[in-house]
């Protein structure tokens, strides 16, 4: 059996980092998730783990529609958030031209888990770029197709 992953929860705690590095002063950064994808859920939780480790809070908020995203900029401006901090899962990303455009309304400064946030014009991101995977899957199948064992394909390729 071949496949292919990408774990995008543990790069949770490197955005809370980047995060850090351009608000030095950060306090309180909202997490925001979908409550109902697991790995959105466990991603705030590491980065949870990653803010107390450097003497900040992340306060995890969850959103399933856009009167969500709403309330959640409204609250988070009424707590004096630092940052915003979207957690990856596919919800997210179909709601990214609303959350891009708050957080600019706002004046938050966000970190995103695609690119295509910051192509939305969001402030930074930072993640593995799908296409990039989709592209390395495809390869791989090539490959197969021609006879190549799966045993002897590379576990890891990395293109840059």
């Amino acid at each position: 059996m071949t496949g292919a992953t990408i774990n995008f929860t543990l790069l949770g705690a490197k955005r809370w980092e980047l995060l850090h590095q351009i608000v030095p002063k950060l306090a309180l950064v909202v997490v925001l998730i979908d409550p109902d994808g697991p790995s959105s859920v466990l991603e705030g939780r590491l980065v949870e783990e990653a803010a107390r480790a450097t003497g900040g809070h992340a306060r995890i908020v969850s959103a399933r529609s856009g009167n969500d995203i709403e309330s959640v900029f409204a609250s988070s401006v009424q707590e004096h958030a630092d940052a915003l901090l979207v957690t990856s899962a596919p919800l997210l990303s179909q709601m990214r031209e609303q959350i891009v455009g708050l957080a600019a309304q706002h004046a938050m400064p966000a970190i995103y888990f695609e690119r295509e946030f910051v192509v939305a014009g969001g402030l930074m991101s930072y993640g593995a770029p799908l296409r990039d995977n989709y592209h390395q899957a495809a390869l791989y199948v090539g490959q197969l197709l021609k006879g190549a064992k799966p045993s002897d394909l590379p576990s890891c390729r990395v293109r840059r």
